[in-house]
């Protein structure tokens, strides 16, 4: 890929930013290095190999101009790889359920990433205040606390606030994308066209209680 200045990989950023406003890069630390395993044998023939590391992201840049990317930087992460972060400046992600401290007492968004009230890797936030904060069984409470929670994150100085359609629709355990380390059941859950409209009626209420609102109501 180096040998032809990374085509596959800037068309393919190309058409990401064509489509979108704002790319998130999966696995980030694979950029820095990975894990290769020859066809056909088993994990313990692989090895560690380097990544393109910062060469692939200038070539894009040379086409395609300023980067709108969003590094995914959670697990275990080395130096390396917060050095590949740091040289390319991507911001990263800081999610809501990985914070320090109880965030119901407020929420301090790292200057440097996109806050996200879960993703797809998480509990939605529901299913999350519902097992952390609210009484056993208690739905309405959890209710609560998340809608609580999605307007603090809103009313913080993040640069960006990032809510999965689940959290804004209340949804809980039924919602989850997927959960890591389970090979089934996940990556099933589809937005109706009736949950879309009422998802859009809730994220403006939800941002209106945030102070955030500066558009005509409707």
């Amino acid at each position: 890929m180096r040998a032809d200045g990374y085509r596959w990989w800037v068309e393919r950023l190309r058409r990401a930013c064509d489509l979108y406003d704002v790319v998130r890069l999966d696995h980030f630390l694979g950029f820095h290095n990975y894990f290769s395993i020859p066809a056909g044998e088993p994990c313990a023939a692989g090895r560690w190999l380097a990544g393109p590391g910062a060469d692939l992201f200038r070539a894009a840049a040379a086409e395609l101009g300023p980067l709108p990317f969003i590094a995914e930087d959670l697990g275990i992460l080395t130096l390396g790889v917060r050095a590949l972060l740091t040289q390319c400046g991507f911001p990263g992600m800081d999610v809501l359920q990985f914070q320090n401290g109880d965030v119901r007492a407020g929420i301090e968004p790292h200057p440097s990433k996109i806050l996200y009230t879960s993703t797809h890797d998480t509990a939605t936030l529901v299913e999350w205040c519902a097992a952390a904060f609210a009484p056993e069984g208690d739905e309405e409470a959890a209710h609560e606390i998340a809608d609580s929670l999605i307007v603090s994150a809103l009313a913080t100085d993040a640069s960006l606030v990032m809510l999965p359609l689940q959290d804004i629709l209340r949804l809980g355990g039924e919602g989850r994308m997927n959960t890591p380390g389970v090979a089934e059941g996940n990556w099933r859950w589809q937005a109706t066209e009736e949950q879309v409209a009422q998802g859009e009626g809730r994220f403006a209420a939800l941002v209106r209680a945030a102070g955030r609102f500066h558009g005509p109501d409707r």
